[in-house]
């Protein structure tokens, strides 16, 4: 999860999505254990999660888990997106790719607000905003 935020310092999980941005090598290892693990780096924009555990609470016979990744994505696309889109960036690219499923959570009816640029952008404008970059 990722995004924008009302608290006064940045998320762990937003941290880690600009690891590379901030230079900053623990968090970055958390990305890529993320990709390691996973094939790629699962996106939500945090709205998103909170409207999605909302959704399936109000939902009858909802049962089992959901994911609710709108993107996923790899460490190299998001290097290419922050260096087209924020040229101070400079990163570690890595490869591996796999995808997560979020067909049952789009089955039953849930609806995305925010999309893949918009996670990274509000990621990148809220650490702005709280003088982490």
């Amino acid at each position: 999860m990722a995004g924008k935020t009302i608290l006064s310092d940045v998320s762990l999980t937003t941290r880690v999505l600009i690891a590379p941005i901030l230079g900053d090598g623990e968090a970055f290892s958390g990305l890529k254990f993320l990709q390691d693990l996973l094939g790629t780096v699962p996106l939500v924009h945090i709205d998103d999660a909170c409207e999605a555990l909302i959704f399936c609470a109000e939902q009858q016979s909802m049962k089992g888990r959901f994911l609710c990744s709108v993107a996923d994505i790899s460490i190299r696309e998001i290097s290419a997106y922050f260096q087209d889109n924020y040229p101070k960036f400079t990163g570690e690219p890595l490869e591996s790719r796999a995808r997560c499923d979020n067909s049952r959570l789009i089955k039953m009816g849930f609806q995305y607000k925010y999309d893949l640029k918009e996670i990274l952008d509000d990621s990148v404008r809220c650490a702005m905003r709280l003088h982490l970059l």
